[in-house]
């Protein structure tokens, strides 16, 4: 059995996800996990991650679907695991785009805090520009995260790695138009 994993984003929860249920409706050759974490915490995202994929075993995991914050995590595992990655509207400087304080999550009543220090442990996690195996989805309309300063970002060096949207907003929305950018980073372009 192969595995897909999906990494939600900030005040997002696992158990609510439409995505991954677009993600099971996509790719129903595989098995679609969704996994339930903190990624506003550094430190406990990347030792559930890590332990989920020594759970699946790395050569059973087809790849990543990361949104945002999410978008985050999948460029990380991608990159320590060498498995293909989509990363969507990616957080990829958190500790300058999170606010600390105390959040609800998107239909719950649960609440999460960030602090100061959750927020400068981001930096030891971040993966820098030609080093990434991930591809890159950026909507030009997202309305948390800055479409260009996320583009600088990815930077030139992984130019071929990005496709843009004129539209999707942060969530992005019609998830289903990523069918086909999805399939091609998962099995038609090599992991290098």
């Amino acid at each position: 059995m192969s595995y897909v994993i999906y990494l939600h984003g900030f005040r997002s929860i696992a158990g609510n996800s439409s995505k991954a249920e677009s993600l099971a409706n996509m790719l129903p050759q595989e098995s679609i996990i969704s996994l339930e974490y903190k990624p506003h915490k550094p430190d406990e995202a990347s030792l559930a991650i890590d332990k989920l994929v020594a759970e699946l075993g790395v050569k059973n995991i087809t790849g990543l679907v990361g949104t945002s914050l999410g978008g985050f995590w999948a460029r990380w595992a991608a990159n320590k695991y060498r498995v293909a990655a989509v990363a969507i509207n990616p957080s990829l400087e958190p500790w300058a785009t999170l606010s600390t304080g105390e959040f609800s999550c998107y239909g719950s009543d649960e609440m999460i805090h960030v602090f100061q220090e959750d927020l400068e442990v981001f930096k030891r996690y971040t993966v820098h520009g030609a080093n990434t195996v991930t591809k890159h989805i950026v909507a030009m309309d997202d309305d948390v995260l800055d479409p260009k300063r996320m583009l600088a970002l990815i930077g030139d060096d992984c130019a071929w790695k990005t496709q843009i949207f004129e539209n999707g907003g942060h969530r992005f929305e019609g998830f289903e138009r990523l069918e086909s950018a999805i399939n091609e980073r998962f099995y038609n372009t090599p992991i290098i």
